[in-house]
């Protein structure tokens, strides 16, 4: 079973990343935009229990001092927003965040796990489908290693997705032992 944790900054501390791509959507994108605050997503998939997700929320990804976290419902239910923009690797890129928090995860509680980053960004203003696709292509996505999830405040049913984005193989590889000791014409064979 698949735990999502989110982990974001608390109302009254700064949110430098997500002022950053506040000032990028209005700058280079022309798009005018309120505000975006941005939540980190850890995906652990593994022999996890509620206890063990909540333990690793609190003490592993989060800093009690300017940060908020939760590991059993979305942040995103208590966060002022319009629109949100998910974007996570998909199955098979390298994500470096989710290898190393896999290996501390491991070092803290001594069980085997695989886990995935991903950030969803909040996004508040008037702001149009058409404006949110261009945003989620044009700055926040790279489509070649990157997936992403548009949610609409108005139409979100308060539930988001939990799957970690595994590769998975229908077949199975097979090897075979060839004798390299043999005349060249049985080679070319």
């Amino acid at each position: 079973m698949a735990h999502r944790i989110e982990v974001t900054f608390k109302p009254e501390a700064r949110d430098a990343l997500g002022q950053s791509i506040c000032e990028r959507i209005r700058s280079d994108l022309k798009i005018n935009v309120d505000s975006v605050r941005a939540v980190e997503i850890y995906t652990i998939e593994g022999n996890l229990n509620s206890d063990d997700a909540e333990f690793l929320a609190r003490e592993l990804f989060s800093d009690p001092i300017n940060q908020t976290f939760s590991a059993s419902e979305s942040l995103l239910s208590e966060m002022p927003w319009d629109w949100s923009i998910e974007v996570g690797f998909k199955p098979g890129v390298m994500d470096a965040v989710g290898l190393t928090a896999a290996d501390e995860i491991r070092d803290l509680i001594d069980k085997e796990v695989e886990a995935f980053s991903s950030r969803s960004y909040l996004l508040s203003g008037n702001l149009s489908q058409s404006d949110i696709e261009q945003i989620a292509q044009g700055l926040l996505a790279n489509d070649l290693i990157e997936r992403y999830e548009i949610y609409k405040r108005d139409s979100w049913d308060g539930n988001v997705r939990v799957s970690a984005p595994q590769v998975h193989l229908d077949h199975e590889p097979a090897t075979q032992i060839i004798n390299l000791d043999v005349s060249d014409e049985e080679l070319v064979k």
